[in-house]
């Protein structure tokens, strides 16, 4: 595979963006029951205007994006803290799926979390996901807990009613 580089999502990218988004609901329907309901773009662009979206480039195609964030209080709960970057919704260019971008994800957060200060790694997902969970634990998280999130009026509307698994790595 081509060089692979991490960088800042751009207001350029959206429509990009979206297109992956829904690619990503597209797959999340036919792997499992529950899937992600579209974002809003001003999530998106503030997302983007705060430097916490971000693409992985392979040449000159977006092979992933996936946004962060330094608080997940509606998630987290009473383990949220300042010491976290939490990974949010990942979706893969469909024609670069299994190629792995998750560790690349994890080895570039430790470097942010590092120079942030930061001494957790946190990412979330449905908990009936069995086989994501098991990726999971293969790229060096551990299973942190379940969480039933807080709704809010800024929550995305797929969080009514679910359970989502909890995972963490501690950066050294």
């Amino acid at each position: 595979m081509n060089c692979m580089e991490i960088c800042n999502s751009t207001f350029d990218d959206i429509e990009n963006i979206f297109l992956l988004y829904a690619a990503a609901v597209d797959y999340q329907k036919a792997q499992a029951q529950k899937h992600w309901i579209t974002f809003s773009r001003a999530i998106l662009e503030t997302e983007i205007k705060e430097n916490r979206h971000w693409k992985m480039m392979v040449g000159n195609n977006i092979g992933c994006i996936f946004s962060i964030t330094y608080a997940d209080p509606h998630i987290w709960f009473e383990k949220d803290n300042d010491v976290s970057v939490y990974i949010h919704r990942i979706a893969v260019n469909p024609a670069l799926r299994g190629t792995g971008f998750v560790p690349h994800i994890v080895a570039w957060a430790k470097e942010h979390a590092k120079k942030t200060g930061r001494k957790y790694i946190r990412i979330d997902a449905f908990n009936d996901n069995k086989k994501l969970f098991d990726y999971y634990l293969k790229c060096g998280f551990v299973f942190a807990g379940v969480a039933r999130p807080q709704i809010t009026a800024d929550s995305p509307p797929h969080y009514i009613g679910i359970e989502l698994g909890l995972y963490e790595i501690v950066v050294d």
